[in-house]
């Protein structure tokens, strides 16, 4: 343990006091970081960081060099800030942690999670009505198909119990039950053609 605390002792000393943002866990993390890694080599971090995510880390690393104002939704920052790549300071005001720039910088392997192939992006989707397939990547990076439609406001104030408290957007459906979740898709496909009988079978 004595020799663990030397360790950090001495990078403190030389590179340590570079951290600006005083917290404990910055420094852990950026020490950890050094002792794993050979010189000019990636660590690689456990979790997938997705491309939605990357981007608004990036945009919010534009914003916050550019000194033009803070344009990132605030539902994009959420998951930034539950792993770590930004610290709330105020209800509408982040900032970078350490770590956050170390990823920026690439000082981390962070694996990309792939959309599968086929799929398109949402604000392409159509919205007439028609049936088809939704997904996106969950909390946990992990790739989340569906089915769903685009439901207009005036459909559902037509047709929904209470339609005034809800607004046009994408809805997940069910096969099952005439129930609907509301979603936040961000890529889409048609869904696949039924399948044709074999020969003379019906």
């Amino acid at each position: 343990m004595d020799k663990m605390r030397e360790e950090f002792e001495e990078w403190w000393n030389s590179e340590g006091q570079k951290i600006t943002t005083g917290t404990k866990g910055d420094a852990l993390i950026a020490w950890q970081s050094s002792r794993a890694k050979p010189a000019g080599e990636a660590v690689a971090l456990p979790f997938a960081i997705i491309p939605d995510e990357m981007k608004a880390l990036r945009r919010f690393h534009e914003c916050v060099t550019d000194g033009e104002g803070y344009d990132v939704p605030k539902d994009m920052m959420k998951r930034p800030a539950e792993i770590g790549l930004v610290r709330r300071v105020t209800a509408n005001i982040y900032e970078h942690t350490n770590f956050g720039l170390s990823v920026l910088n690439g000082d981390f392997d962070a694996p990309t999670a792939q959309v599968p192939d086929g799929w398109r992006d949402i604000s392409t989707a159509p919205k007439d009505g028609r049936t088809v397939l939704l997904g996106y990547f969950n909390s946990h990076g992990n790739w989340r198909p569906m089915r769903g439609q685009w439901f207009t406001k005036e459909y559902i104030d037509d047709n929904w119990e209470d339609g005034d408290l809800f607004a046009a957007w994408w809805y997940e459906t069910s096969v099952e039950s005439n129930q609907c979740w509301l979603t936040k898709p961000t890529y889409w496909m048609p869904l696949p053609a039924a399948p044709q009988p074999k020969g003379g079978e019906m």
